[in-house]
């Protein structure tokens, strides 16, 4: 029996969606300031260059069971409608290096002592954190997914690990020992060490970003939840992916809500869009359908 087909499953399996999607991001990006900025360009071109990072992701991890670039297209999408996206913050650039950590940890899937890969994952993580702090926190969680979910774990495989997340701050150290001035590291463990429930008060008192929030939220739980129930179609290693990207849902998820949901915005996105991807592309039931429709009009409804 030929496999029942919705609105949603065709827009998600086009060839034209990725590019429709590119070009919305891009006309999008000016609306709130209608006029050019080098400082919407720098975040424009990170959007963008997540997302073929997303798509090179999807493309070799061969995450969904049909041909659909609907993960970069999430992203382009969701990203171009949350205006505070537009200007830069460096959120956004530790989301970046949060993407290529995924995409280095996807290929050490089941590989034999996959020293090089770890380390550069946990070095872009690092690296990372010296943006947003708090992925610093993520760190311990890698390597629980290495051991449960990667199936590539080893003790040559945790020294890389520990190597990777030294290195950048070793570096750091060094040039703070030449040029005599902690300010900076001062200032970093402040925002390390500053979990003070801002992100309890930005619920209590709500403000645009925090309504994109509240969907991601909504999106995260329902897509985490969809893709454990209908988990069975897919292969072992894709399970394995996706666990990874619904564990760091829930994780982002919960900084949001405790600490900071502004700068958890742009990383639960990055966690969530492979989910929603595969829930657009492959779930064709009525109600998927409206959850389609409801999201881009939610969406839509963000970015007046």
């Amino acid at each position: 029996m030929l496999e029942r087909t919705r609105l949603h499953n065709r827009i998600s399996r086009s060839i034209l969606t990725f590019p429709a999607c590119l070009l919305m991001a891009v006309l999008l990006w000016w609306w709130p300031q209608m006029g050019y900025s080098h400082d919407y360009a720098v975040s424009l071109v990170l959007v963008i260059t997540i997302a073929l990072l997303l798509l090179e992701t999807g493309n070799r991890n061969q995450l969904y069971r049909v041909q659909t670039r609907m993960l970069p297209s999430v992203w382009l999408f969701a990203a171009a409608c949350i205006p505070a996206f537009h200007p830069f913050h460096y959120a956004l650039l530790g989301t970046f290096f949060l993407a290529v950590s995924y995409h280095l940890l996807f290929r050490t899937y089941q590989a034999a002592e996959p020293v090089g890969l770890v380390f550069y994952t946990f070095l872009m993580l690092s690296v990372g954190s010296l943006f947003v702090p708090h992925m610093l926190f993520l760190v311990p969680f890698y390597v629980w997914y290495l051991i449960v979910f990667m199936r590539a774990f080893s003790v040559r495989v945790l020294f890389a690990a520990l190597m990777g997340s030294l290195l950048p701050f070793w570096f750091w150290l060094g040039w703070i020992l030449v040029q005599e001035d902690t300010t900076a590291l001062l200032a970093w463990h402040a925002r390390l060490v500053g979990i003070n429930m801002g992100g309890v008060g930005a619920f209590l008192h709500p403000a645009p970003p925090m309504f994109a929030f509240y969907l991601m939220a909504f999106l995260a739980v329902w897509m985490s939840v969809y893709y454990m129930r209908n988990s069975f179609g897919d292969k072992i290693q894709t399970r394995m992916l996706f666990y990874v990207y619904i564990f760091q849902s829930m994780l982002l998820l919960v900084y949001g809500i405790l600490v900071d949901a502004a700068t958890a915005l742009p990383m639960l996105l990055l966690s969530v869009s492979p989910l929603a991807a595969h829930y657009f592309a492959l779930r064709s039931t009525w109600l998927s359908l409206i959850i389609f429709f409801l999201t881009l009009l939610s969406f839509v409804v963000i970015n007046l």
